[in-house]
C-alpha cells in the first residue's frame, strides 16, 4: 500500500510494492523465495519511496529467525537495503516493527555475512515468547524515491530452524 493504491499478489502469496521493468509483482516478488542464493537481484521495486517486499506464510507462525541475503551485484553507493525494516502482520494491514538495521551494510551469498535476525531480536526484548506472523514485510525507510532489491529472503519457524517457511511462498 502506497496511500493510494494498494497491490496484492493474487496468484503468490509474496508481493513487493511494484513491479520492475513490466514483471508481475507476484511473480518478481516470488523470485526472493525460490531458494537461489547467487548474490544477483531476485526481485526489484520501481523507484518509489520506503519501497518493501512481503511474504505470506499462509498462516501465523512462530518465527525463529529471518536471514536476508543482500543483492552483491549492485554498483557502488547503492547500499539501500542497509536501511532495511523487518515488520510483522497477523492481517497484511496493521504492522509492527521488528527491527531496523540502521544503516549496517550487509552481504549476501558470496563471501560476505547476510543479514541474520534471531527470534530474541525480533521480540525487541518482550517476555512475550517467539514473534508469531502470518506476514512478513521488508521495507527500506526513504522519503525519496529509491530501489529495493534482494538476492533472497529466509524466514524460519521456532523449533524447526533449518526449514525456511518462506521458501517457495
Amino acid at each position: 500500500h502506497d496511500g493510494g493504491r494498494f497491490f496484492v499478489g493474487l496468484s503468490l502469496p509474496t508481493s513487493s510494492e511494484v513491479g520492475y521493468r513490466g514483471e508481475p509483482t507476484a511473480m518478481d516478488a516470488g523470485g526472493a523465495v525460490n531458494g537461489v542464493k547467487d548474490g544477483i537481484y531476485s526481485f526489484h521495486t520501481n523507484l518509489e519511496p520506503n519501497p518493501w517486499w512481503q511474504v505470506d506464510l499462509g498462516s501465523p507462525t512462530a518465527i525463529g529467525k529471518i536471514v536476508v541475503y543482500n543483492r552483491l551485484d549492485y554498483q557502488p553507493g547503492l547500499h539501500n537495503a542497509d536501511n532495511l525494516l523487518i515488520l510483522t502482520s497477523d492481517d497484511g494491514t496493521a504492522w509492527t516493527l521488528r527491527y531496523d538495521n540502521q544503516g549496517k551494510y550487509f552481504g549476501g551469498a558470496k563471501d560476505e555475512k547476510p543479514l541474520i535476525v534471531e527470534a530474541d531480536t525480533l521480540s525487541r526484548g518482550r517476555d512475550e515468547g517467539p514473534v508469531k506472523a502470518r506476514f512478513v514485510r521488508l521495507q527500506v525507510a526513504s522519503d525519496k524515491p529509491i530501489f529495493f532489491h534482494l538476492d533472497e529472503v529466509e524466514v524460519h519457524s521456532v523449533g524447526a530452524e533449518s526449514k525456511n517457511v518462506a521458501l517457495g511462498r
